[in-house]
Parts: C-alpha cells; structure tokens; sequence
C-alpha cells in the first residue's frame, strides 16, 4: 500500500487527538470476540492494529487513543501500535457513553472518532476533510442509518431508511465539541452515537457530509467476519 507524504501530513496539524471506538460488540459477536480483534489480512495483523496503522501514517502528528471496554485487558495487549488507551468501564453502557468517556478525557480542541468495526484503506481517510466538523457517509444502503442533509450539505437528521450510509466516522472542532459534549451525560450513556449527534444538531451543532467513494467493510456480525476478504476492499 502506498505510503503517503508530505500534503497528508499537513493535515495531522487540524486533528489534534483521533479516538478509535474499539469496545463495539456486533450482533452476535460476543461469544465470538470483538470486531477490533478480527484478523484482516494474511499476516494475522488485527482490525484495531489494521486502523492505528494508516490512522499514525495519515495523521503523524495526532495523539492516537483507543477506547476500550468489552474484553479490554485482551484488546490492550494485542496493540501494536503507539496508542493512548482508555477504558470504559461500564459495561453496561452504549456507544454514547464511549464518546463521553473519550470527549471528558480529550484535551484537544480538534477530534475524529473512527469506528471500531471499519475496515478501510488509506486513501479513504486521507481524503476526508479535516478543516470542519464533518460525518462521513458511505453508499447507499437502506438496511443501515443514513443521513439526511439540507442544500448546504449540513446534516439535518441520522436514522433508519434514509440514503447515504452513516460510518461512525466523525471530525470535531468547536464549539460543536461542546455541543456534542453537553449531551453526552450520564443519563444518556445507553444512547447510540447517532442519537447523540442528532440532539447536537437540535442545538444548533453543524456537521457537513463527505461522501466517500472508496471501498470499506463493516464487522458486524460472525457472517462478516467469515466472509470478509482484504483482497476484495
């Protein structure tokens, strides 16, 4: 894969912490591990090592974190890459309360979540947007959320049905940070991300989309995991 130089790493300087959300369980995965643990290439290398890999070649610059918390001390020794870990230890909790845990933790005033059941290349992360507040969308798929936008490409509403694939893959700066923070409490910790940012953008929180034209693949189930092949991305 082609390593990217001197006009990626600019960006590295507008992102200043980016939060892999790798506590994510798919439908039923739990007896079966992780989708950060899932190997995706011939070498054995994992998802979550997969991601901090191209996250560190595209961002250099950025302070690189992994939220864990199902199966935490298995994730964290598996992790090869220089990486801040924390751990959300609410287990009970969706991935609403990941996001707190990581946005209470962050002392950067620019972020990016990445999900932690995406398997993506490099030049797919490299061309997202990184001098806003940006969603990522993928293609078209009404099994999944997707997002509804107005005529100035500004998110009006994540939910079931809708055209142009939600990822997970978020860029923040303020004062949305804020925004998306003051609803992330504790009473809202068994929330999905989505919901979240949706009662961010009834506060008047701003995200563009950025359409993606590049291939990706999502773990989220055991099916995914048995029938994904890196030669197809």
């Amino acid at each position: 894969m082609t390593r990217h130089t001197a006009p990626i790493k600019k960006k590295a300087e507008l992102i200043g912490e980016i939060a892999i959300m790798a506590g994510f369980y798919g439908k039923g995965m739990r007896s079966y591990g992780l989708p950060a643990e899932s190997v995706v290439d011939s070498e054995g290398t994992i998802l979550v090592n997969h991601q901090l890999r191209i996250l560190h070649n595209v961002f250099p610059k950025a302070i690189h974190t992994v939220i864990v918390k199902h199966n935490a001390d298995s994730l964290i020794k598996k992790i090869a890459y220089p990486a801040r870990i924390i751990e959300n230890q609410n287990l009970a909790s969706n991935e609403m309360d990941d996001l707190r845990t990581f946005l209470n933790a962050t002392l950067s005033p620019s972020v990016m979540v990445v999900p932690g059941n995406l398997y993506f290349d490099e030049d797919m992360v490299a061309e997202i947007p990184t001098t806003s507040n940006i969603v990522v969308a993928g293609l078209d798929n009404r099994q999944h959320l997707g997002i509804v936008r107005n005529s100035s490409n500004l998110v009006e509403r994540i939910d079931y049905g809708l055209s142009g694939l939600w990822l997970g893959f978020i860029t923040m700066y303020q004062p949305e940070m804020s925004l998306v923070k003051k609803v992330a409490t504790r009473n809202r910790a068994n929330m999905f991300m989505y919901e979240g940012i949706n009662r961010a953008i009834d506060k008047n929180a701003n995200f563009h989309v950025h359409d993606t034209k590049r291939n990706y693949y999502r773990f989220e189930s055991i099916g995914d995991v048995r029938s994904f092949d890196e030669n197809s991305i």
